[in-house]
C-alpha cells in the first residue's frame, strides 16, 4: 500500500491538534490573569510600602496587554509555520511528509503514539510533537487503509 496526498492545514485543524498535542500551550495564556493581581499586591507592599488598588489595576492592565500581544504573535507564528502546503505519502512501513522547508521520513515503529481524532491523524514523534495529517486529504478508501495502520 502507498497513498499520497497534498494539503494545507486550516486554522481550526491546527487549533484542534494543538489542544491535543500540547494542552498546556493553550491554557498558559490564561495563567497571567490569575497570577498578575497576586504579584501586584506583593510588589505594592514591597516597593511602595503600601498597596493602592489603582496601582495594582494599572500594572495588571499594562502587563495583561503586553502578555496578550506576545501570546497572539506566538500563536500566529505557530499557525504560519504549520499551515503551509504539504505533501504526505503513507506506506505500510513509513510516513513521509514534505513541507516547503523540510521533510520528515518516519517509520511507523518510531512514533511514540498515534491518535485518530474525527478530522485528523496525530502521529507523535515525541510527547508534545506530532505530524498532523488531515483526513480530508484522502479518499474514504485511503482513510480506511491509513486508519488500520494508525490503530495497530
Amino acid at each position: 500500500m502507498q497513498v499520497s496526498a497534498q494539503y494545507q492545514l486550516t486554522q481550526s485543524e491546527v487549533r484542534s491538534a494543538y489542544w491535543r498535542i500540547a494542552p498546556f500551550r493553550q491554557t498558559w495564556p490564561y495563567l497571567p490573569a490569575l497570577a498578575l493581581p497576586v504579584g501586584d499586591i506583593a510588589i505594592g507592599f514591597q516597593v511602595l510600602g503600601r498597596f493602592r488598588a489603582d496601582d495594582g489595576f494599572a500594572t495588571s492592565l499594562v502587563f495583561g496587554v503586553i502578555i496578550g500581544v506576545v501570546i497572539l504573535l506566538r500563536q500566529l507564528s505557530d499557525y504560519a509555520r504549520v499551515a503551509v502546503p504539504s505533501a504526505v505519502t503513507v506506506t505500510e512501513d513509513r510516513v513521509m511528509r514534505a513541507l516547503p522547508t523540510s521533510m520528515a521520513d518516519v517509520e511507523w515503529h518510531r512514533f511514540v503514539k498515534t491518535e485518530s481524532v474525527p478530522d485528523l491523524w496525530l502521529l507523535y514523534i515525541a510527547k508534545q510533537s506530532a505530524l498532523i495529517i488531515p483526513k480530508r486529504a484522502f479518499t474514504p478508501e485511503q482513510q480506511q487503509e491509513i486508519e488500520a495502520l494508525v490503530q495497530r
